[in-house]
């Protein structure tokens, strides 16, 4: 039997193909990295650095992030003006789909950069995929009765805490523990190398100041956890847990781009197994609303048959989606844990140290704070604490004022 001819350019096209693809996937590496600095770089400049003024929008990732806005719409019954740039967020999922969470997303970025040394232990990986969607609902649910429930799950809430409360003050803490060791036990000519050294860390990735924070060790806790679940599964939180990626995977639905082929290979099974958000199901369809464009299995494909193609199809629906049944269940879930909130918050009401920042009022921090410990970080004075008991379980985390605590 004779093998098909060939068209001539063939092999130029193939070889055209997977030049291309390569560096398709450099330039989403570069785009995170981007994202990554630029995310780093406005946590650095909220702490307090001696001057009252913070000339740069810090909050912006927050302000980009759809699931803060609705949650915070919710709670408010209005629409609040600062949170507009999450609609471009909507607006580029409902062109590409998932790319936030693959090209922009710092958490996701740093959690693809822990994979270099977590690896799995499990295979194949735990599928969870409908409690996203269960914490998606709950979170909503939560918001419409004034509970914010966000600051427990959202990933800017939970990453930027975690820095804020135990990261940075512990990476301060070592670092200046070393120098100031240097100085004081080190001989001169060690000191006179190590001051300009010290004074570039200070300058550029050091807090002005040591900060001192309650509940450090819980927060760093919800931060590790968050990269532990990589052992159960590549990018576990973004496929399971992540309450944006699921509203995000709800969008996507309908985006106007989708990965062709729709479904993998016969004869070949590459971008069903190394794909970090397992968007390959077991009879070898493609889960548009689980792709993030990753651009692995651009890179993987050995016949370069892999492209994003125009298409006004809605993604198939999957069994994990939520049903009826699935939205009632996690909407009960979500009044009973209001109950549970509010009775406790409300016998606290009279807590002798429950003071608020200046300006601010119990209801609308309730209802309006994401719990991400950004206001704390900014505090010259290091009087601004994370709540424990004093606001109940409603206001865990929200900003209480203890004058009798001065770190500067």
């Amino acid at each position: 039997m004779t093998s098909p001819i060939k068209p001539a350019g063939a092999s130029r096209d193939a070889a055209a193909g997977r030049g291309v693809k390569p560096r398709l996937k450099t330039v989403r590496t570069g785009v995170q990295l981007i994202c990554l600095a630029l995310f780093l770089w406005l946590f650095r400049i909220t702490d307090y650095n001696g001057t009252d003024t913070i000339p740069w929008a810090v909050n912006i990732w927050f302000r980009l992030d759809p699931l803060v806005a609705a949650s915070v719409t919710l709670a408010t019954r209005t629409l609040i003006s600062l949170l507009w740039p999450a609609l471009l967020v909507i607006g580029l999922t409902l062109v590409l789909g998932r790319v936030f969470c693959g090209w922009i997303c710092p958490l996701g970025t740093l959690i693809d950069l822990s994979g270099r040394v977590i690896r799995p232990k499990i295979q194949p990986p735990v599928r969870l995929r409908f409690l996203k969607y269960a914490i998606l609902v709950m979170v909503l649910t939560s918001s419409v009765f004034t509970v914010q429930l966000l600051g427990f799950f959202d990933p800017f809430s939970l990453l930027v805490r975690g820095m804020t409360f135990s990261v940075d003050p512990g990476f301060h803490f070592l670092v200046s523990g070393g120098f100031d060791w240097i100085y004081l036990n080190g001989p001169a000519w060690l000191s006179n190398l190590t001051e300009p050294v010290y004074d570039i860390f200070k300058a550029v990735l050091l807090p002005h100041r040591q900060s001192l924070f309650f509940l450090s060790g819980f927060s760093f806790l919800l931060l590790a956890a968050v990269f532990a679940l990589e052992l159960a599964g590549r990018r576990f939180w973004c496929r399971n847990l992540c309450p944006l990626g699921a509203l995000l995977a709800l969008v996507s639905r309908v985006s106007f781009f989708q990965r062709i082929p729709l479904k993998a290979c016969k004869d070949c099974d590459l971008c069903r197994s190394d794909c970090p958000m397992d968007a390959v199901d077991d009879n070898r369809r493609i889960k548009g609303e689980e792709c993030t464009l990753c651009m692995d299995c651009f890179e993987l494909c050995p016949s370069t048959s892999i492209h994003l193609k125009p298409t006004i199809k809605a993604a198939a629906w999957q069994q994990y989606d939520p049903g009826r049944r699935d939205v009632l269940v996690s909407s009960l879930a979500a009044i009973a844990a209001l109950a549970l909130f509010r009775a406790d918050s409300h016998a606290r009401r009279q807590h002798p140290f429950l003071l608020r920042p200046p300006g601010a009022d119990n209801e609308r921090i309730l209802s309006r704070c994401v719990r991400c410990g950004k206001c704390m970080a900014a505090c010259p004075t290091g009087v601004l604490q994370p709540a424990t008991n004093e606001a109940g379980l409603e206001g865990f985390w929200t900003p209480v004022l203890l004058n009798r605590l001065r770190l500067l």
